[in-house]
């Protein structure tokens, strides 16, 4: 009996520890700062607050006065207007000179899509690295 417990709370740990490192693995950047309603589509959907960890395949989704400002991983910053919809559909970079990899890390990617809206970006070190 006492094996059997020993067993499933060492399930417990490695499945807890492997959906850590997944969604650790996936993070590419977070908030700065929100205005208004600004919501994050994970496909739940949830508020965005300054502080929100941002993954690949979050669609963010500003209100009618709604502003927000994202700081992603490879240092690019990006300000979505109110009455927008931003989908972040990947940052990859691979580890250089110093820099930790960017989500998986095995090629030089960043790929969004606005589908309604607007925003203005500061570009980071993906686009430094391939212009």
């Amino acid at each position: 009996m006492m094996k059997i417990k020993c067993l499933s709370a060492w399930s417990v740990l490695v499945v807890s520890l492997a959906l850590q490192m997944s969604s650790a693995s996936a993070s590419v950047g977070k908030v700065l700062y929100t205005f208004g309603v600004v919501t994050v589509e994970t496909p739940a959907v949830q508020n965005l607050e300054k502080g929100s960890v941002l993954d690949a395949g979050h669609i963010i989704v500003t209100g009618p006065k709604g502003y927000v400002q994202l700081l992603l991983d490879d240092g690019t910053k990006i300000a979505i207007r109110p009455a927008s919809r931003f989908v972040i559909e990947s940052l990859e970079m691979p580890a250089a000179e110093g820099q930790p990899a960017i989500g998986d890390g095995k090629v030089l990617r960043a790929s969004f899509a606005l589908e309604k809206g607007g925003f203005r970006t500061i570009t980071g070190r993906i686009s430094k690295r391939d212009p």
